[in-house]
């Protein structure tokens, strides 16, 4: 049975869901699909874009399972961005 985000945000470029644990650990996940960008090379780079803010940032999160799923605005901006609008989205919890 899937489980319901405890969280959920909308930013420019990402959807960020937040779920909350079993236990006390911190987990993250980018979601690139396919509608977003068809080459393999622009969705590894949004993906690696997006971990690389996140791996900076990932002692300060919350404890919880979090979930950035890309939109089709995210394949034509630079990593800078990216990053500024996962930082927005963090904020946000």
């Amino acid at each position: 049975m899937r489980k319901k985000p405890r969280f959920t945000s909308r930013g420019q470029f990402f959807l960020l869901q937040f779920f909350t644990p079993e236990g006390s650990e911190r987990r993250a996940g980018v979601l690139v699909s396919k509608k977003v960008a068809l080459r393999a090379t622009e969705r590894n780079r949004i993906r690696r874009a997006a971990l690389s803010y996140i791996a900076k940032t990932f002692s300060k999160l919350a404890s919880g399972n979090f979930l950035f799923v890309a939109n089709p605005r995210a394949k034509d901006v630079s990593s800078e961005e990216l990053a500024s609008d996962i930082k927005k989205l963090i904020d946000t919890l």
